[in-house]
């Protein structure tokens, strides 16, 4: 676990962070209880860039534990020449004028420098890898892009790019990130993939084959409360053998428009497949791509949310009649809900004696004994029945006994 954040705030608390002296006590502390080793950059491979191109950073640091963190918007940016390429808190570069600047970051004792070349050359034209796009309908592809510039370099352009579809039906563009995209077929036939910047236009053909013999569901039956939520998975099967997770590329629906009553299903590209419960019934799910259908549809139950009705206790005698030898007994509370379930609540409960002889009848203060009555040591000596009333709460639900030690 990262203790940075609560280190920082401690500090804070008792320095004010009014200035970078006290940043710096503060980082140096970091750097102690957390064992690191040192920071670095990694600028990838976009340390030659044109002029107005941004493009983004990271720093992440070593720890005696082994394992890199990104600590990018922790550590402290700073360009040696902001009217060349400037930078943010978080390593977002932008480019500005032709020439060079020296980019370090700097935390606590440790830093690091990468130099950041800004050219006049123009780029020309835009290249794929790979370069011929032919995949199984339902399946994805990582394509990045390189950009070809008219001195000769060759650099890659993935984050400062549109791409676009000709034909989403059949592939889309799926994630982005600084090392390409996430291309996903949907259906077999032809599309066109085009990545732009600013004139510049390259273009490949995507070819998605009539691959996919069948669709599969993690599960054909389910059962959620009515706010809560699960995935399902599509499982595809193709004709040259094997299966494959295609959840992404496949579309969701319920079957029924009526079904949307009782439950929705997620469709973007960060929820496929994420079904949640709205109101309590019963909802059918289906999956589609390459042309078919799972073979068996998802039926979906919702529950309704269940709700607190009532507590009560182990006995429905009230009085409750003891003897004076009974100085092992307690009450238990049950919180009763609506879907007819009952739970033991007695140690979540609110105990209380509201009247009677409590002298001789009381409730343990012990923690684990909740409900638990206590009798005095003399109780075997009362000539006249002894009674107290106990009134236990739960969530604002409340019952009341009268508990009776019956005289020898």
């Amino acid at each position: 676990m990262n203790k940075l954040p609560l280190v920082i705030a401690l500090g804070c608390l008792c320095l004010g962070c009014e200035d970078d002296k006290a940043s710096s006590y503060l980082e140096t502390a970091a750097i102690a209880e957390l064992g690191m080793l040192g920071i670095k950059i990694d600028a990838g491979a976009s340390a030659l860039l044109e002029q107005e191109q941004g493009v983004s950073w990271t720093a992440s640091a070593s720890f005696t534990a082994g394992d890199d963190q990104d600590y990018s918007d922790q550590v402290h940016w700073h360009s040696s020449s902001d009217d060349i390429v400037s930078v943010d808190a978080s390593g977002l570069l932008q480019s500005h004028a032709v020439g060079e600047a020296i980019i370090t970051v700097r935390f606590g004792r440790f830093s690091a420098s990468e130099t950041v070349v800004v050219s006049s050359a123009e780029l020309q034209s835009i290249s794929f890898e790979p370069a011929a796009l032919s995949l199984d309908e339902c399946k994805s592809v990582s394509v990045s892009a390189s950009g070809h510039y008219d001195d000769g370099t060759v650099r890659e352009l993935n984050e400062s790019l549109n791409w676009a579809s000709s034909n989403t039906a059949i592939a889309s563009v799926g994630a982005q990130s600084s090392t390409g995209i996430t291309l996903l077929s949907h259906l077999a036939g032809t599309a066109t993939l085009s990545a732009t910047r600013g004139a510049v236009s390259g273009e490949t053909t995507v070819t998605a084959l009539d691959t996919l013999t069948a669709i599969t569901l993690s599960s054909t039956s389910l059962t959620l409360d009515e706010g809560t939520s699960a995935s399902l998975r599509a499982t595809g099967s193709f004709s040259g053998g094997g299966s494959n997770d295609i959840s992404d590329n496949s579309h969701w629906a319920l079957v029924s428009s009526s079904d949307s009553t009782y439950l929705s299903v997620g469709n973007s590209s960060d929820n496929k497949g994420v079904i949640t419960g709205v109101a309590a019934g019963s909802a059918t799910v289906r999956a589609s791509c390459g042309g078919l259908d799972n073979a068996t549809d998802a039926t979906v139950t919702v529950d309704a949310d269940k709700t607190l009705s009532s507590v009560s206790f182990n006995t429905s005698a009230n009085p409750w009649l003891l003897q004076t030898t009974d100085t092992d007994e307690s009450l238990v509370l049950y919180a009763n809900y609506s879907d007819s379930s009952t739970v033991d609540v007695s140690t979540d409960a609110t105990w209380e004696v509201l009247s009677g002889d409590t002298d001789s009848i009381a409730l343990s203060s012990e923690i684990g004994e909740e409900g638990h009555i206590v009798l005095s040591e003399d109780i075997g000596d009362i000539t006249a029945d002894m009674s107290v009333v106990i009134q236990a709460t739960y969530e604002e639900q409340t019952a009341l006994i009268q508990v009776t030690v019956e005289a020898p």
